[in-house]
């Protein structure tokens, strides 16, 4: 029996994330709300998977990993929704002074 302070594996989180963002964005496109492209979702998608890496992280203990990898994604999707009004460079540029920061807070860590 699983207890109540158990995470549910990283996998099975995430996966569930992606899926459900997909289907809300699959039915807000199918129903006009919105305009759908793939620059848009994929976007959207990584920025999910993003926000869950950086929330699964703080609540594991392997926080180092999970926040790092939440952060590039997060910094790939907004990068790539926001690409039509800010240069991707700057975006990528940003993700690296973060996974920068992140090695140094764990280097001032152990």
């Amino acid at each position: 029996m699983r207890s109540k302070t158990e995470l549910i594996s990283y996998g099975a989180g995430a996966l569930l994330a992606v899926v459900f963002t997909a289907g809300v964005i699959m039915v807000l496109s199918g129903t006009g709300t919105i305009a759908l492209d793939i620059q848009t979702a994929v976007g959207v998608l990584l920025c999910v998977f993003g926000a869950y890496s950086i929330i699964y992280g703080s609540f594991s203990r392997d926080l180092l990993y999970h926040v790092l990898w939440g952060a590039l994604s997060a910094v790939a999707g907004v990068a790539l929704l926001s690409a039509p009004f800010v240069n991707p460079f700057i975006a990528v540029g940003l993700a690296l002074i973060v996974v920068a920061l992140v090695g140094v807070f764990a280097v001032i860590r152990k």
